[in-house]
C-alpha cells in the first residue's frame, strides 16, 4: 500500500488531492482525446481487487468494448468478490 487514504470532504466535489492523485494516470488519455476503459485484472494475495487500463486509438471505442465484453465472457467477473 503506498500510503494512507487521504479523506475526501469536499461537500460532493471531486476537486480534492485525493482524486487528484487518484485520477493522474488519466490525464494524457483525457487530454488527447484516446478511448479508455479499465478492466479487472485480478486479485492481489490479499484478496483486493486490481485493474488494467486499456487505451486504444481515436475512434476506437467500440473495439474497446467489445474487448471488454469478450473478457469479461471468458473471465467470469461479475462471479469476482473482492475476498474470495
Amino acid at each position: 500500500m503506498i500510503g494512507a487514504p487521504k479523506p475526501v470532504e469536499a461537500e460532493g466535489s471531486i476537486a480534492t488531492e485525493a482524486y487528484a492523485e487518484w485520477a493522474a494516470p488519466l490525464y494524457p488519455f483525457n487530454l488527447s482525446s484516446h478511448p479508455a476503459i479499465s478492466v479487472p485484472a485480478g486479485m492481489t494475495a490479499d484478496g483486493l481487487p486490481v485493474g488494467l487500463q486499456l487505451v486504444g486509438p481515436w475512434f476506437g471505442e467500440q473495439r474497446l468494448l467489445d474487448v471488454g465484453a469478450v473478457l469479461e465472457r471468458l473471465l467470469g467477473w461479475p462471479k469476482l468478490r473482492p475476498g474470495m
